[in-house]
């Protein structure tokens, strides 16, 4: 049997496991680090080699740096958040023209780093990325606040908070507004102050992987969905939610006893899980298939 995150693959080694098995060590070697060691720009251009095996990642990293350092020559001797904000805003907006893709809000190009670099579209978590990653060339530190659907950044002087929406074209928001979009998600007011707190870089490549999970998934592109999950299982070995998404993704490509190992690994451990019911249904309906599959 093939050893894998949280569990074990029962039937041969292919050329997709060995590419995949590459791709999630490399992916693994970059998160295992301390949250304010890991590169979240290079790290985000590895989930983009499950579409582009040779992404170019020297070019990619370099375009943020050229845009850091024009930044950092905009806002040499200024200490203005608002105008820090304000010449970020004219140079990734303005002139690059970058957009939130509203028309195509699931292309997963809107997910991959360099597609958003080289397209200037995105959705809100990897505009984000891009709008965090320039400041941070320009040596202006901001934190991801993840919102229910939404993702926004927030610089913190000795002033106070600023947050702003990159994927809306870097609108400044105040406390209120994001405590009215909380609201509007029917948040319970007792759970606010938990959206308000940054999330660490490994929340924020998983929220990227998620998103490309439900993609591939919903788009019947279970190879590339599997990819996916192997990338979540490299940040969270023991995710049994993962586990049970591999063993369904698993199901869908008719690799039966890969199935029927993740599955079983879930109710294991996770015996209160909500849909353990039905888990265990299809548990009962992949034993033959498994058994049929380890005969042939």
């Amino acid at each position: 049997m093939l050893e894998c995150w949280g569990g074990v693959l029962p039937r041969p080694f292919t050329m997709d496991d060995q590419r995949r098995l590459q791709l999630r060590e490399t992916f693994a070697d970059l998160v295992r680090r301390p949250n304010e060691d890991i590169d979240l720009a290079t790290t985000a251009l590895q989930i983009a080699r499950i579409e582009y095996p040779r992404v170019a990642l020297v070019k990619n990293v370099g375009i943020l740096d050229r845009y850091g350092r024009e930044l950092a020559r905009r806002v040499k001797g200024t200490d203005n958040p608002f105008l820090l904000v304000k010449e970020l805003n004219e140079l990734l907006f303005v002139e690059e023209g970058f957009l939130g893709n509203e028309r195509d809000y699931y292309d997963p190009r809107n997910s991959f780093l360099n597609d958003v670099l080289e397209r200037r579209l995105a959705i809100p978590i990897t505009m984000s990325i891009v709008y965090m990653e320039i400041a941070q060339r320009a040596g202006l530190d901001f934190d991801g606040i993840g919102l229910p659907g939404h993702f926004i950044v927030r610089y913190t002087d000795e002033t106070g908070h600023i947050y702003v929406d990159p994927f809306s074209r870097g609108q400044l928001l105040l406390l209120d507004d994001v405590e009215h979009r909380l609201r509007e998600a029917r948040v319970n007011p007792d759970q606010t102050n938990q959206y308000m707190v940054p999330v660490s870089r490994r929340q924020i490549l998983s929220r990227v992987l998620t998103n490309l999970k439900g993609i591939y998934y919903n788009g019947g592109q279970y190879e590339k969905a599997l990819d996916v999950v192997e990338l979540m299982l490299a940040l969270y070995p023991w995710s049994m939610t993962e586990i049970r998404d591999r063993g369904m993704i698993n199901y869908q490509l008719r690799s039966f006893e890969a199935a029927l190992a993740d599955l079983e690994t879930y109710v294991r451990g996770y015996p209160d899980a909500p849909d353990s019911d039905r888990v265990k249904r299809s548990i009962q309906m992949l034993r033959p298939l498994a058994e049929r599959a380890g005969t042939q």
